[in-house]
């Protein structure tokens, strides 16, 4: 059983969301609070396996929130559904320690997907910098490789025996790191760069 801590600080949509997660058989939402002073307590005190965290705050405030989850409760894993433009925001996260974040309108199934992945301590790769090394890894390149032959994401998802939203992280990855804006750029810029063949 996972145990999820759910932070948002809009009643209704915390409620909703609790809603939708306790309808998983192997999900229990052991709290749900609305600030940021009460989910640390409420994560030392419950020992949440997941921290979902969806709170309208500033960046930096965000980082420091995740870091004081992380000192006082390092047995929580936090996921944080993302409702910041600023497009540093995931790089940001990623280097506090957060192990998934997500778009809030994420779907209901990459949802639950993704909290099934970081609760069972799935790794996540570090962000990209800009200008870094643009080497994709072997599961990224067999990603990019089915998107070349037009392979949507479920099906991607299908033929590599993983869940589309992994198949998601794994494309927000790509793009980065070959600073695409798009599949069809994404799937040129591996060619030219000899990451992936494509039979044609």
């Amino acid at each position: 059983m996972v145990r999820i801590l759910v932070a948002n600080d809009f009643t209704l949509l915390r409620e909703a969301l609790c809603e939708a997660l306790v309808q998983e058989g192997d999900f229990e939402v052991v709290a749900e609070v609305g600030d940021a002073e009460s989910v640390i307590t409420q994560a030392v005190r419950t020992r949440a396996d997941v921290v979902l965290l969806e709170l309208h705050r500033p960046v930096q405030a965000h980082v420091r929130t995740a870091r004081g989850l992380l000192l006082a409760s390092p047995g929580s894993r936090v996921v944080i559904l993302n409702t910041c433009e600023d497009p540093a925001f995931e790089r940001d996260m990623l280097a506090a320690g957060i192990a998934r974040v997500l778009d809030r309108n994420v779907s209901r199934q990459d949802l639950v997907d993704a909290i099934r992945e970081v609760a069972a301590g799935e790794p996540v790769a570090p962000p990209a910098e800009a200008g870094q090394s643009n080497l994709l890894s072997d599961r990224e390149q067999e990603v990019l490789t089915l998107v070349a032959e037009a392979k949507s994401n479920r099906q991607i998802a299908a033929v590599l025996s993983i869940t589309e939203a992994t198949v998601k992280r794994h494309l927000r990855n790509i793009f980065r790191k070959l600073d695409a804006v798009s599949r069809i750029d994404a799937v040129n810029k591996g060619i030219a760069a000899a990451l992936i063949r494509v039979t044609r």
